[in-house]
């Protein structure tokens, strides 16, 4: 379960160990992912959830969405989407999640590496926001050339609390997943 909160507070993923030690006082286990907008709060096994929205209102901040399932998707095309849409909310956990099964049931090798390397730039900015980001830049310098620089310039912007979710997909050549609303 993903319990997603207001980071109106604007707390930095530096802070995102320190909220991970306070919350597992009270419910164990569980990852924290602080984002430039919002904070995330992944619990795994059987929790009160009533109580802990409580203390979570109390301590961090607003809940906005709680969200119990994997994200399912029936499409590469669908999934891709899907993906986008995560990379701008900054929800790179979900984002990573919901091409996994895409990575793993495709057959052609190029369309593999390629989903692999979108799953890797998702994980490790998800690693970024858990308070990792000595971890994160290395994980970007193995990506390499220019793909590696530009997703250190997104790591650097996660880990000051600027927005980075655009830079994301800039980074990955998916720009063509905006979509204007009408």
């Amino acid at each position: 379960m993903i319990i997603i909160l207001d980071n109106s507070a604007k707390l930095k993923p530096a802070t995102a160990r320190r909220l991970k030690e306070d919350i597992s006082r009270r419910v164990t286990p569980v990852n924290v992912r602080v984002a430039s907008h919002h904070i995330e709060v992944s619990v795994v096994g059987g929790v009160d959830l009533s109580s802990l929205i409580d203390y979570l209102e109390s301590t961090v901040g607003k809940v906005l969405l709680v969200t119990t399932s994997r994200s399912m998707v029936t499409s590469r095309d669908e999934a891709l989407e899907r993906y986008a849409g995560f990379v701008l909310e900054e929800r790179f956990w979900e984002a990573h999640e919901v091409l996994e099964g895409v990575w793993r049931t495709s057959r052609n090798e190029v369309e593999r590496s390629w989903l692999k390397m979108l799953i890797k730039v998702a994980a490790l900015m998800a690693k970024v926001q858990e308070g990792g980001f000595d971890t994160a830049m290395e994980m970007a310098s193995r990506l390499g050339g220019a793909l590696g620089s530009c997703v250190k310039e997104a790591v650097m912007s996660a880990w000051e609390g600027r927005y980075a979710g655009l830079k994301v997909l800039e980074c990955v050549g998916m720009e063509g997943y905006l979509r204007v609303s009408s």
